[in-house]
């Protein structure tokens, strides 16, 4: 559903560039995933409507294709027989790329997520903002005079930074802004009354 309705909210077209080798060469079980790929960037086109432009490269050696793969930042993977095989994604809104430089199979499983993270980010280049309530140091810890120690920012952290712009909200506060419209609560330990107060009044609004 989160896929869906960020396709049929495209309000600019958006071109999805598939890099896709062809050739005796290419195992057959890498030519299925290469189909399962296509296959579904076509679901993406037949949701997304005339938003999404979809076009299909196959980048033979010392090629304009080969070329133009290398620009778009898809990176070339080795087969057993020593050949080189493409199997990319570049996805582009007039200034904005985002490339899945090689599209694996080991990855088959998170696909369509990260085929539409790239058509998110181009799509809309304002990231989304997001509250974090920790009462943890998910966002890391600078030197604590208490346990003489300091902290690295959470794996966690590290992510959503990548994706959304994140918003600091004391486990302390007496409301939460108004431009936070998702709240990340992470372990709200010794949650003083204001607070829940402030959160049933975020969760009412």
């Amino acid at each position: 559903p989160g896929t869906r309705k960020i396709l049929r909210e495209l309000d600019t077209p958006v071109k999805v560039k598939l890099y896709i080798s062809q050739g005796e060469s290419v195992p057959v079980q890498l030519r299925g995933f290469a189909q399962r790929v296509e296959d579904t960037v076509r679901e993406f086109k037949q949701v997304a409507g005339s938003n999404l432009i979809v076009e299909r490269y196959n980048p033979k050696p010392d090629s304009e294709e080969e070329d133009a793969a290398q620009l778009d930042g898809i990176e070339p993977q080795q087969l057993f027989s020593g050949e080189q095989f493409y199997l990319g994604i570049a996805v582009s809104q007039l200034d904005r790329k985002q490339a899945i430089g090689a599209v694996s199979p080991q990855r088959e499983r998170l696909l369509e997520y990260d085929l539409i993270r790239a058509v998110a980010r181009v799509g809309k280049p304002e990231r989304p903002k997001i509250g974090l309530m920790a009462g943890l140091p998910v966002m890391g810890e600078k030197f604590n005079p208490f346990t003489r120690q300091s902290s690295e920012p959470w794996v966690l952290a590290n992510e959503l930074k990548r994706e959304f712009d994140v918003k600091e909200v004391p486990v302390s506060a007496k409301e939460i802004d108004k431009d936070i419209n998702v709240l990340l609560l992470i372990h709200p330990r010794d949650v003083q009354p204001q607070t829940e107060y402030a959160l049933d009044q975020f969760v009412l609004r």
